[in-house]
């Protein structure tokens, strides 16, 4: 709609969904499982993890230029007013997370950004999450709404990509405004009220 719109001819577009592997992103077998992911991360039970695994910085390197476009100074609001309701933890594996880790940082929320990640250990990551975040302003993925979905963790996404055409907002996860730092903390803590 975005390239027809922009005067693209129809015939030259092609719509190619993403997908993702559901033997390798699936539910959580069991608590085991899901606090072994936890004690990885030296998170307690009572902690709420979120997770963002979408490159947010620009380059490849310490990404202390934000991609504004992906929402990082919105995700360091949202998440900091987190913070005054309850305990919170944010889980940030990827490349270029310094914009976010140093505003984390400053906000004092804790955090942990492992860097660059096997694929084999990413489903392992969802484990550990209550919620996965995706605060973009545009998208045309992000491939993590898919993972996260398939690995049975709550997602709240701004509307926008292709979370806006998969979820049904308060159904099988939470769609809130683009830009909407507060909103993004409402979902957010609702959803961890509600385990």
């Amino acid at each position: 709609e975005t390239l027809l719109a922009l005067g693209v001819p129809a015939s030259k577009v092609i719509l190619l969904p993403q997908g993702v592997d559901l033997m390798r992103f699936r539910p959580v077998a069991g608590e085991v499982e899901r606090t072994l992911a936890r004690r990885m991360l030296g998170v307690s039970d009572h902690t709420v993890v979120i997770g963002s695994f979408q490159k947010d910085g620009d380059g490849w390197g310490d990404g202390y230029q934000p991609k504004l476009i992906k929402g990082p100074d919105v995700l360091a609001d949202a998440v900091k007013r987190l913070r005054a309701h309850c305990p919170v933890h944010v889980l940030l594996p990827g490349p270029a997370r310094g914009y976010l880790t140093r505003r984390l940082q400053d906000a004092g929320v804790p955090f942990t950004a492992p860097g660059f990640v096997s694929s084999a250990e990413i489903p392992l990551l969802y484990h550990a999450l209550d919620i996965y975040v995706s605060p973009s302003r545009d998208e045309g993925g992000p491939q993590g709404v898919l993972e996260a979905m398939a690995s049975g963790v709550p997602v709240v996404s701004t509307r926008t990509g292709m979370a806006a055409d998969l979820i049904e907002s308060g159904v099988n996860g939470v769609l809130v405004p683009i830009d909407d730092a507060e909103a993004l903390a409402d979902a957010v803590l609702d959803l961890a009220g509600k385990p």
